[in-house]
């Protein structure tokens, strides 16, 4: 994830750039721009928004794959997944997230990874995200964080012969392999 010089933005600057399919993102109000994903990621992202919208059907919610999510108006982030439960659906306003998602997930990508391990997650943890997934292809394993008074603690590791399911969507329960994509040869 490339992070530019540029500093002191918000939601409204955001809004400004082109709709040229470039993701941008605000933490801090300090821009960063990232690249269009390789195909794994982009078919892992596709097969765990299938599995918790599933799971969000069962009892309701939403789920979305790639949209703004504006924590607040200078940290505006773009998930690769994120889910709210059905109570917390007042959270979207005018088209976007405007508040913490219940379960956000992110896959790692070479461009992204310290990025989503440090600075997303810690601003996922300050706002309030119940969950956090991060996606890891290169260790071919899924890292669950839960908050727990207000901290995420060590992170659940699951591997393609474990179960995935989550406190935020109680109707997931599907093997981590039908989620996470056989590596690359």
């Amino acid at each position: 994830m490339a992070e530019t010089a540029t500093t002191g933005l918000t939601w409204s600057d955001l809004q400004q750039f082109p709709d040229d399919g470039v993701k941008r993102e605000l933490i801090g109000g300090r821009l960063f721009v990232t690249p269009s994903p390789v195909d794994r990621h982009q078919w892992t992202a596709v097969l765990v928004s299938a599995a918790l919208l599933d799971a969000a059907r069962v009892a309701g919610g939403r789920v979305f794959h790639a949209l703004d999510v504006v924590l607040g108006e200078r940290d505006v982030v773009q998930p690769d997944v994120c889910a709210f439960r059905p109570e917390h659906l007042d959270r979207i306003r005018d088209g976007y997230p405007r508040a913490a998602p219940d379960l956000v997930v992110e896959i790692s990508s070479p461009a992204t990874r310290r990025t989503d391990l440090g600075r997303k997650k810690d601003l996922y943890e300050r706002h309030g995200v119940a969950e956090y997934w991060f996606v890891d292809l290169d260790a071919d394993r899924i890292e669950c964080y839960r908050l727990d008074a207000g901290r995420y603690g060590p992170p659940r590791l699951l591997t393609r012969d474990d179960r995935l399911g989550s406190a935020q969507l109680p109707a997931l329960d599907v093997a981590v392999d039908t989620v996470l994509p056989a590596p690359e040869d």
